[in-house]
């Protein structure tokens, strides 16, 4: 029987941790080449086949309670591959939640029963390690650092976007130097307005944009 933190499981656990790293540091270099296709694909294809695998190790012996893929890392790698191939923006998102929160997690307490050095033990921990991996998030934009003792110094708030991604912006602002997309502004100010403005906005006073033009003094 497998049991949890046992040396093939520090094992694996450590090689997932160089792996992750060495993607970190690999996947930027390829980015916007045409490389990056081909570790898409490659990365497709891998989570295809090992989950397929998974799934029909699954079935056979057939079990009620265990064998019909309920769970996401049961039915994930299908979402994650049509992410990598497609690159919608909803399948994208997914992949991103799912990798790094549930994969990982399936591979830090893993429900496992076969050891090393059974078929399934491969398989389980490969299958959830892609996921992960796919599911990094770009790191070529530059990182974000900030000091979170700051966050109660200053009373500040960091707000994320639940929607799109970084290329859904590039394409927006691509489209944007095209004369496609036109912003309606409706008003324009000085930082020192922006208290008013703000009250503005909040009373729906006009629609559109508004935009300081003072930020670059």
């Amino acid at each position: 029987m497998f049991t949890a933190y046992s040396p093939s499981h520090l094992v694996v656990l450590a090689l997932f941790a160089i792996g992750t790293v060495g993607l970190l540091v690999y996947g930027p270099r390829v980015r916007g080449t045409p490389a990056e296709r081909r570790v898409a694909v490659w990365f497709a294809v891998g989570n295809l086949v090992f989950g397929a695998i998974s799934l029909v190790q699954g079935l056979v012996p057939f079990d009620v309670e265990s064998s019909l893929p309920l769970q996401i890392c049961g039915f994930g790698w299908l979402v994650i591959a049509a992410a990598l191939l497609t690159v919608r923006p909803t399948l994208t998102a997914l992949t991103y939640y799912w990798g790094l929160t549930f994969a990982v997690q399936a591979l830090v307490q893993p429900t496992l029963t076969q050891p090393f050095p059974q078929p399934e033990f491969f398989v389980f921990f490969l299958k959830h390690a892609l996921m992960v991996c796919v599911g990094l998030p770009a790191s070529s934009e530059g990182n974000l650092e900030f000091n979170p003792f700051m966050l109660f110094a200053k009373d500040t708030t960091i707000i994320y976007s639940a929607v799109g991604t970084v290329e859904d912006m590039r394409e927006l602002v691509h489209l944007a130097a095209q004369g496609k997309v036109k912003s309606h502004i409706s008003r324009t100010g000085a930082l020192t307005e922006l208290p008013t403005i703000f009250d503005e906005l909040e009373a729906a006073q006009y629609t559109g944009r508004a935009v300081l033009t003072d930020l670059a003094h």
